[in-house]
């Protein structure tokens, strides 16, 4: 599994469209009350999305990472971080690993291996 690789937000939301994806549509991102980050995306592929509770009060964070076929894929768990600062700081983590080519997919899911 290779990774997309791009220095803007606005790219990686116009590939994934252009990819016949959804993840980034106003429908979706408004029925899961999703934010997407401004940043840069670490690596070039992995970025963080927060997501209100169902009652839209309390928000939680996401790590995610899009494939070079424009796919998105989720690091952990969804609404995994309760923190802004934490889910940034495990982004910044992985796309460091992507930069190494250290992750990867194993059994269906994304996995970092030092090599």
């Amino acid at each position: 599994m290779t990774f997309a690789n791009f220095n803007d937000m606005n790219d990686l939301r116009l590939f994934n469209a252009q990819a016949g994806r959804y993840f980034f549509s106003p429908n979706t991102l408004r029925s899961f009350g999703s934010r997407i980050q401004d940043l840069p995306p670490y690596g070039g592929c992995v970025f963080v999305t927060s997501e209100a509770d169902f009652y839209g009060t309390a928000r939680r964070y996401t790590v995610r990472v899009m494939a070079k076929d424009g796919s998105i894929d989720t690091w952990g768990g969804f609404r995994d971080y309760g923190t802004r600062a934490e889910a940034h700081r495990e982004a910044k983590w992985l796309g460091e690993q992507v930069r190494k080519g250290f992750l990867t997919y194993k059994d269906h899911r994304l996995f970092v291996e030092a090599k």
